[in-house]
């Protein structure tokens, strides 16, 4: 039966633009692929770890005339909180919080014998955990506890390592030494004095500054706070998406500033999104372009042989099993094409990776199962809609 129907049906296709198909759907599945997965994986990078959020730590601009002094000596670079609830308000902005300064004199001493009991003044601030970028274990702090956790800035720990052991003769110490070193932290203020022992629990990449539990920066202030707080020096914005014109028209009208690299970053992922956006639908088109030859082809080869499609039903052939005919032949063909692209698709998913770790990118090399289920989800999709179409075309001479 079998040899029966490729002698009817066979040598009514045409073998060119059958190829061409094939390698349409295999260039368009790849791209799709390869847009889909490379997107995923450099997300991740663009967001710093955030998902979909992105963390602003903002300050007020300073001008020419808080640095004047005198007559002018109360228009300080802080924000007040009228601009803090006006931000909190606005659409683009999920959270705002201010970053708590210390309103004492601090000072922090290596306790080694290498650095020779040198206390260096180093103010810390605070900001609440869930706007914190790491959490470690060891993190907190209650009243009445003698030893202080903190957090540092990854930019400090590198100017220490890279700068400080440069110019000071000092020895350099791995991010997991550095946590073992001791250190006693001075804090006076208000007529008071006490010395803490320290230390470094973690490294954040969001704030450049030394950061201490909220709780003890609460009770430092209440305790040795001798200053004033007229405004707030900094303040931490989360935002979806920091190149979004209106964030930054809202920060230059408002005589704020931020980290000019988050929204360079934010407006690189939009660039990458509309690249890997643009290849994704080329691919779906040409995904769709092969799905149309092929359905043309196999109607137009019905078309031909309707006559003898008509005898076969005579003959007792059901529609279901010329059906099951053709459907073999796009399972063949399907399968060939499944083939190619996953060739295609690991070889090209290997040099984008290569290039990408050239460029620093640290980019995870497994393969997405997000990716892997679009490209299982529209084969099955493809081999339902030939069904559906063979159907069809078939019920019309059977």
């Amino acid at each position: 039966m079998r040899s029966l129907l490729n002698k009817i049906f066979r040598g009514r296709l045409s073998r060119g633009k059958l190829v061409s198909s094939i390698l349409a759907f295999v260039v368009g599945l790849t791209m799709v692929l390869l847009s889909s997965d490379v997107y995923l994986k450099i997300k991740h990078v663009l967001s710093s770890g955030e998902g979909n959020s992105h963390y602003l730590v903002v300050n007020k601009e300073v001008g020419r005339l808080n640095v004047l002094g005198g007559f002018f000596s109360s228009m300080s670079a802080t924000i007040n909180e009228a601009t803090l609830e006006e931000t909190r308000e606005k659409p683009f902005v999920r959270k705002a919080t201010p970053m708590v300064s210390c309103l004492f004199a601090s000072q922090v001493r290596i306790d080694m014998p290498q650095f020779k009991g040198k206390y260096l003044e180093i103010p810390f601030e605070a900001v609440p955990d869930d706007y914190l970028d790491v959490r470690p274990s060891g993190w907190g702090w209650k009243e009445g506890e003698e030893m202080l956790p903190v957090l540092i800035s990854r930019d400090f720990y590198n100017m220490y390592n890279f700068g400080l052991t440069v110019a000071k003769g000092y020895p350099q110490f791995t991010e997991s030494d550095f946590k073992k070193v001791p250190l006693n932290i001075r804090v006076r203020g208000n007529g008071k004095q006490k010395v803490y022992q320290a230390r470094v629990v973690g490294f954040t990449d969001r704030y450049s500054s030394v950061l201490a539990p909220m709780e003890f920066m609460a009770f430092a202030n209440r305790t040795y706070g001798d200053k004033e707080l007229s405004g707030y020096s900094r303040i931490v914005m989360e935002v979806e998406n920091p190149s979004d014109p209106a964030v930054q028209k809202f920060l230059s009208r408002k005589g704020l500033q931020t980290n000019k690299d988050k929204l360079r970053s934010g407006k690189a992922g939009l660039v990458v999104k509309l690249v890997l956006g643009v290849i994704l639908v080329l691919g779906l088109f040409f995904i769709l372009l092969s799905f149309q030859n092929i359905a043309t082809a196999l109607a137009l080869m019905v078309a031909e042989a309707r006559e003898e499609v008509r005898m076969l039903v005579e003959l007792g052939f059901t529609q279901g099993l010329l059906s099951n005919y053709f459907l073999k032949f796009v399972a063949g063909i399907l399968a060939i094409e499944t083939l190619l692209v996953v060739a295609l698709f690991m070889f090209c998913n290997h040099f984008i990776n290569a290039q990408l770790a050239s460029f620093g990118f640290a980019i995870d090399s497994a393969y997405n199962w997000l990716t892997i289920g679009i490209g299982a989800l529209l084969l099955v999709a493809n081999f339902l809609l030939f069904q559906f179409s063979l159907k069809r075309v078939i019920g019309k001479y059977g």
